[in-house]
């Protein structure tokens, strides 16, 4: 029979199990949110956190009483976890949330990068070739003169536009 301070070491280690099991939950819960909430990929994810959450808990048990599951076991876990989504779950999801945000902002800086690296000299050269259509490019307003980077030179009128 172990003593109650491996017991105490045991309850300690699952405790902390329950927490990382709701920190990886909330991951989850980020991810499934950008990747859409049905379908198959939600299956998808569904099992790769239980393929993680599984071996992480599994070890830890090793770890903290040589794998005997006893009902201080499934306390801590339940503790962990309910002290995590009472108390820590809100801010991490903030964190996460700001964390893919900025994420998210970089990469569509960097595709807009390159994609202005990529057609940039094409509608240079449209411009040079055609110096009639080059003014199309201009628009003025309030702010004076700038040019319409979002319509692309290529892109055909559509055709309930022009009635």
């Amino acid at each position: 029979m172990p003593s109650l301070l491996d017991q105490l070491h045991a309850f300690a280690v699952t405790l902390l199990g329950g927490v990382a099991m709701g920190v990886l939950y909330d991951v989850l819960r980020i991810v499934r949110g950008m990747a859409g909430r049905r379908g198959p990929l939600g299956w998808v994810l569904d099992l790769l956190y239980w393929i993680v959450v599984t071996p992480l808990m599994a070890g830890l048990l090793l770890e903290a009483n040589r794998g005997e599951l006893r009902m201080y076991v499934f306390m801590g876990i339940a503790a962990g976890l309910g002290l995590y989504f009472a108390f820590l779950s809100g801010l991490v999801l903030e964190a996460l949330l700001a964390v893919s945000r900025g994420v998210r902002a970089v990469l569509a800086w960097a595709a807009h990068l390159v994609m202005m690296i990529l057609i940039l000299p094409a509608m240079l050269l449209r411009g040079a070739a055609w110096p009639s259509g080059a003014d199309r490019w201009r628009q003025t307003g309030r702010g004076g003169t700038r040019l319409a980077w979002r319509l692309l030179p290529w892109r055909a009128s559509l055709a309930w536009r022009r009635r």
